[in-house]
């Protein structure tokens, strides 16, 4: 992102993390194209995007925090199972990133509930709402 090098502002993502076994996720690493790196201790771990790549101002992490926890604890989410179905290869809005993404079937109604409350959140703060597209689990 351009503007994370601001000082005063906090770049962020909104994400759930996905817990594999090591079995599947050498079975997916098969999958993708040789040319992506697998996943190490210093990238983002496979997850659920919530919410596009922004920057926030540092004074403001703690309400938007708060605000996050306060409407999933109001939304009393449990956790839950997705089914992944294809892969699909995507660009960041920048260009200069490709991503992996495994498009998601069931469970897929509980995260579109989860984003609408990240966008409320964002929506708040003056920040872009999440993507219009298929829900995916994204593999940095």
């Amino acid at each position: 992102m351009k503007n994370d090098k601001k000082i005063g502002l906090f770049p962020l993502i909104v994400y759930l993390p996905v817990e594999l076994d090591q079995v599947l996720l050498d079975k997916i690493y098969n999958e993708i194209p040789s040319d992506f790196k697998p996943i190490d201790e210093n990238d983002v771990p496979l997850h659920i995007s919530l919410s596009k790549n922004e920057v926030l101002p540092h004074h403001c992490i703690e309400g938007f925090s708060d605000a996050l926890v306060k409407g999933l604890r109001e939304a009393e989410i449990a956790k839950f199972r997705v089914t992944m179905k294809r892969f699909n290869r995507y660009k960041n809005e920048n260009g200069d990133k490709d991503f992996i993404a495994i498009d998601i079937d069931k469970g897929s109604k509980k995260i579109l509930g989860i984003v609408d409350i990240v966008n409320n959140v964002m929506k708040r703060y003056g920040l872009n709402l999440y993507y219009d597209v298929t829900l995916s689990v994204y593999l940095d």
